[in-house]
This record gives C-alpha cells, structure tokens and sequence, in this order.
C-alpha cells in the first residue's frame, strides 16, 4: 500500500489553476446583444468608470469618488457592497477583475492576491454552504480537491478576495447561509468580500463597517472610448451607427445605461431610413428598435400589427385594470394569436408562469402589489410612469391630477439623482407652468451650477436647466457650502423675478449644520435627543421648521445659558431683569 502526501503548495496551485480555467471562460462569453451570436473577451469591451464610495455609511451625505475599479480593492475595509442598477455593467466589471487576476496583470491591484473565488449567487439555489458552493460551481466535476482541503487553503492563505455577484438574484437570501454569515462577519474575517447588488437590494444585516460603493453610467467620454475599443466586422462602424441616428436628448439620458448603449451600438443594420431623417426622439422609438435587435434573433417575423395588438392589449390591462398585470394563457392567445405570443415569449417581452385563476381577486390584488412596491421602491418612479403615459397617450389632462398632486408638495433637486430622473422631474414641472398648476416648493440640494448659456434659467451641476416656472411659489437652494459669485448671485434673481409668482427664497444653511452634527454623532454610536434640545432664531427671516430625525424641534422665545438669559429679540433687558431680581431676593434673605 502507497500513500502519497500532497503538500499545501501543491494543493493551492491545483486550485487556482482550476479557478482560472472556470474566469477565462467566463470572460470570453461576453455578449453586448443578449442571446446574439457575437461573443467578446471582457477586456474588448469592458470600460473602466468612475465609482462613488460612501465614507463612512450608506445614507451619508459623504460620498467621494473612485477613478478605476481598481481602486475598489485597495480600500481598507473589509466588507464592501457595490450597488448599480440592472444593465449599467456590475458583472462585467467584476469579470475584468477576475481576468487582471488570471493574467496576472501587473497593474491590477489583485496581482498579490493568492485566492480569488467569484460566485455568482443566481446559480446557488438550494446550495447554502460557502466551500460547498466553490466545490461544485467553480471546479470541474472530476477535481481531486476535497472542501475540507479547500476550507484550509482559504483559512490559511495571506491574501483571498471573495466576489459574490448577483445578490439580487439570489434565491434564497431570506434562508440563513454561509454567504450571509460572511456580510455579518462570522465567517472569512481576515478576507475581503465584495458583494454585488441593485440598487436599494442589500441583505437584511451586515457588518457595521461595510462600505457602500455606487457604479456610475456610461459618460459620453466613456461611449466615445467604447466605440473606439470594440472591434467590428469590415465596413461597420459603430461611430457612423451612433452619428447618423440623431439622437434627442431624453434619449442620450437613456443611453447611460451601458446596456442600452451597447445594444444600440452592435445592431446588424441602420433603422429605416425615415428613422434616420427624423431621429430617435422618444423611448417608444428607442425600443421598438431594441425588439427589432432582439427580434433578429428569432427564426421568425413579428410583424408591426401583432406589436401593436400586444401594446393595446398591455396598455388596456394596465389602465383599466380589470385583468390585474397578467393574463391566462388562453385570453391572450385569442387576442394575439398563439404564433405571437410565442414568439414574444421567446424574446423575453412575455414571461410564461403558472397560470392563475382571473376570477381569484386575491391572487390578482397580490401580484398586482408586488408591482407597485417594486415601482414605488425606485427614487422618482412615478415621474416616469407619468412621463410614459404622456408619451403614449400624448394628453396632458391624463396627468394632470397627478401633477398637481406633485406640486403639492417640495420637489426636490438633489446631488445623488441621476441627470435622467432630474429631467423627467423637470418636464413634468414645466407641465404644470404651462397648466397654471401651482407649485409650492422647488428644494436644490447640492446641486445648484451656473448655467453660462441661460443665465435666466436655474442650472445644476449635471449641466441641466430649469426655466422660469410662472406659478413656482417658494425655492430653496441648500447646500452650496460656499459663498456666491456675483454671476450666480444675478444668475437667481434674474430667476426670481421671472417667476411671477414666487414670494419666498431661502438659502438654508441651519439644517445642513444640524444634520451634520447628527451625523458626527452617529459615527460615535450617539443619537441626538429631540426632545431635549431647542432653538431659538434671532435676526431670522426663515421661518421653516428645523428638524432632526425628521422631528420637529421646538422653537423658543428665550433660554438661560451660564446664567445670562437670550431672548429672541436679541436685546439685553430680560437679561437685566433676571440679574437684578436674583440680587434682590439675596438681599432679602
């Protein structure tokens, strides 16, 4: 009997050179047309872009940029969570990660990483254990490696950076499992873990020093460098295909989004040539042509009417909802036809399930519910909502009590909103101007910018303007976090007096301190009591209540501070009287 001793350095080389065979694989299966016969390396594709990283805790105000994923695995913490929405290109940006790490790149931050194990987590169903799932997910079927042997390798080597992609996707992330122990910090402690999500999508508990990163979309910069990088077939070029389609504006918004953009960039051939002359102006244009790209994956035809059957049937259940969000197989075939419907299936626009009784209110109340919540969850989903049924239906009157609804309340502007919700908010205000709709409070919130080539317009750092809005009531610019140039000065008041009805202007510099202050203390593990502090405004116009935890706290005429009493007025006469009556009742006793 012979008994060969495997040594650990042998063991870990079989183990990466196992995980690296799995990463290139991946990596060479990119697809910038889903389902499209086209297949790319990562690196011909992928574009490194900026991120955002939270400093201190996800709903900070305190975000700092990154310039390159790269610079994703020298932060110090050890838990990180990268959030994007679908399609802007986590996947990809992690698999270029794993390449840099397989080639071993020299200017890859992973270069000294020993292990590096990418997971992803839509492909774990009913598999809840760590070293379980490397074992059958990432080595080959016949591999020599035991997980005891594989447990002790990631246990014992100096550097492992573990990837888990597609949270979202997961299955079972409500179950208690090894990839949730390891967010909390019960497992793989002296590891780096990197977790990928939609956003708003986050396990229900991690570790308290987790940092939260955002990926940013695709900048024109960035889509000029993708059609520079991607090789094409002999006499197509996707810098003509993006030239020659006269884009609008709300459309190269959409755009950011890398996988629209990629999309768009790989189709077989131009739009009809009256789509050339007239542009893509809105997103019903937009996305007939992405049905026609994946349409061209299919053995068959879809003929405009049966797109148009399916829209008005779609439209119809959404309006009026009398079939809830879905419909029984059967009533959709005799609308549409079964060809069509197939047909729709097989491109992914239709989505087969168990069928569900139309007569079972509660079964369409739950899935209808699960819709909304979704819609809801989304920052400004409902302004899209409203912008789309404009779109399809093109009457105001449709929106209009929603709009005025919106008006009804402080609309905000803020720093972390995309340039695309942004405009959308935008439009509907213009809506609602032009309607004599009154609007009672526009808010800027760190994001007020100069706008050179309208100077009667109120611009942002996005480069984005608004117009004067004629029945804007009150507008609040916050956050600037400096004092104004002349220019920006005239800039406002030339605004101002562009709004015929506008009574209140207020650049609020209190409630930015005091939500600082807030946040200072949290880091410390301090809440501020609400219920113990006041304030007291002198020489203030602002009458605005100032809050805290979304509290109001209670404004006062006076207080006594070190013995000295402040009253709002600012004068020193209560204060003399206090002095004076203390001394008197001394003396008399």
């Amino acid at each position: 009997m012979f008994l060969f001793l495997i040594s650990d350095e042998e063991l870990l080389h079989q183990l990466k050179k196992e995980l690296e065979f799995k990463y290139k694989g991946w990596c060479a299966q990119i697809q910038p047309i889903p389902g499209g016969p086209q297949q790319y390396e990562v690196e011909k594709v992928f574009i490194d872009r900026p991120l955002i990283v939270s400093d201190d805790c996800r709903n900070s105000n305190n975000w700092s940029g990154l310039n390159s994923y790269n610079d994703i695995f020298k932060q110090d913490s050890k838990r990180i969570i990268i959030e994007a929405e679908p399609g802007y290109g986590k996947s990809t940006m992690i698999l270029q990660a794993a390449k840099d790490w397989c080639i071993k790149d020299t200017k890859s931050s992973l270069k000294d990483v020993e292990i590096l194990i990418l997971l992803r987590l839509k492909m774990l169903k009913g598999i809840t254990g760590f070293y379980e799932a490397v074992k059958t997910t990432l080595l080959p079927m016949d591999t020599t490696l035991l997980t005891s042997q594989i447990k002790r390798l990631v246990r014992e080597c100096k550097s492992v950076v573990v990837a888990l992609d597609d949270f979202d996707e997961y299955p079972d992330k409500k179950k208690e499992s090894d990839f949730l122990k390891i967010l909390k910090g019960d497992m793989l402690q002296n590891c780096k873990v990197i977790l990928l999500t939609r956003i708003s999508i986050l396990p229900e508990d991690y570790h308290g020093k987790t940092k939260f990163m955002q990926l940013k979309g695709f900048s024109n910069e960035n889509q000029t460098q993708y059609m520079a990088k991607v090789e094409t077939p002999e006499g197509y070029s996707l810098k003509e295909v993006i030239k020659e389609l006269h884009i609008g504006d709300v459309i190269r918004d959409i755009l950011t989004v890398p996988s629209f953009f990629t999309m768009l960039a790989h189709m077989n051939e131009f739009p009809g040539q009256s789509q050339r002359e007239e542009g893509i102006t809105t997103v019903t244009t937009l996305f007939k042509i992405f049905i026609k790209i994946l349409e061209g994956r299919l053995t068959s035809h879809i003929e405009e009417s049966e797109t148009l059957t399916l829209g008005k049937a779609a439209l119809y259940g959404l309006v009026e909802q009398n079939e809830g969000k879905s419909w029984r197989k059967t009533s959709l075939i005799k609308e549409i036809g079964e060809p069509c419907c197939q047909k729709f299936v097989e491109i992914g626009i239709l989505v087969e399930t168990e069928e569900r009784d139309p007569n079972n209110h509660k079964e369409i109340e739950k899935a209808a519910d699960k819709v909304i919540k979704y819609l809801e969850s989304g920052l400004y989903g409902e302004n899209f909502a409203l912008l789309c049924t404009l779109e399809k239906t093109g009457k105001v009157d449709d929106i209009k009590e929603q709009i005025k609804d919106m008006c009804k309340k402080t609309v905000s502007f803020f720093e972390g909103s995309s340039r695309l919700l942004r405009k959308s908010t935008a439009l509907l205000l213009e809506i609602a101007s032009t309607e004599k709709i009154p609007i009672e409070c526009i808010l800027f919130d760190r994001c007020y910018a100069l706008v050179e080539e309208h100077l009667d317009h109120l611009g942002m750092i996005s480069g984005m303007s608004i117009p004067p809005l004629v029945t804007l009531k009150e507008l609040i610019i916050y956050g600037v976090g400096r004092r104004l140039a002349v220019k920006e000065t005239t800039n406002i008041f030339l605004y101002v007096c562009r709004c015929d009805s506008l009574t209140k202007l207020r650049h609020d510099h209190i409630q930015k301190k005091t939500e600082k202050v807030e946040e200072m203390a949290g880091r410390f593990g301090l809440n501020m009591n609400v219920k113990k502090c006041k304030h007291m405004r002198m020489n203030n116009r602002v009458d605005a209540p100032l809050k805290m935890n979304n509290i109001e706290v209670e404004d006062v005429e006076e207080f006594v501070y070190l013995g000295a009493k402040a009253s709002k007025d600012g004068g020193g006469t209560e204060d003399m009287k206090n002095r004076l009556g203390r001394h008197v009742v001394y003396l008399e006793t």
